[in-house]
């Protein structure tokens, strides 16, 4: 098993992969949190506006939305920062220091319980449409849900996509922000 932790660190350009607050995330009231990843997500494959969520202990992030089960239903936060970025990977020589070993990207994830409406450039291809719900999948990146079976439902889409102002053929989907458990194929069962 390879420890990324020991990884020297590479940013992303900063217009690659995104995740832009539109409403909600300059209240006093807005909902973020920090903390780090597992140890065995390579943290060059972790990018702003993908999905994650916190292990039963609280302190380590996994990509995707979890399974819900009858007792547990993990909040789900998307990523502000690149998991190689400087202010949340030190790279070697720099005036952060290279990471010793065992550490991993201190991550900022905006919670799905706000009220945020916000831009992601990590999706899964395919059509949106104002109203789709949205899941994370096991590659952080959000997708609408199969049409069957329990789901952690963490955002719905309300503008479709957008042109990407900066990568042309790129896109942003255009979210809000939620959190409720899908048991079935209806909301309500």
């Amino acid at each position: 098993m390879t420890n990324y932790a020991t990884t020297p660190s590479t940013p992303a350009q900063p217009f690659t992969h995104e995740l832009n607050p539109l409403k909600g995330f300059q209240s006093l009231y807005a909902i973020s949190k920090t903390f780090n990843l597992t140890n065995t997500i390579d943290p060059s494959t972790v990018k702003a506006g993908m999905v994650v969520y916190l292990t039963n202990n609280s302190t380590l992030a996994v990509l995707g939305t979890a399974t819900p089960t009858a007792t547990k239903a993990p909040i789900s936060y998307f990523l502000f920062n690149n998991g190689q970025d400087f202010d949340t990977l030190g790279d070697w020589g720099n005036v952060i220091g290279a990471q010793a070993a065992g550490q991993t990207p201190t991550l900022l994830g905006f919670s799905s319980l706000a009220g945020y409406e916000l831009q992601t450039t990590e999706f899964t291809a395919g059509s949106y449409a104002t109203g789709d719900l949205l899941t994370g999948g096991s590659d952080g990146k959000v997708v609408i849900p199969s049409a069957t079976g329990a789901a952690i439902i963490c955002g719905i889409v309300t503008d479709g996509l957008t042109e990407n102002e900066y990568l042309g053929a790129s896109k942003f989907l255009t979210f809000q922000a939620c959190h409720f458990v899908r048991s079935t194929s209806t909301l309500w069962s």
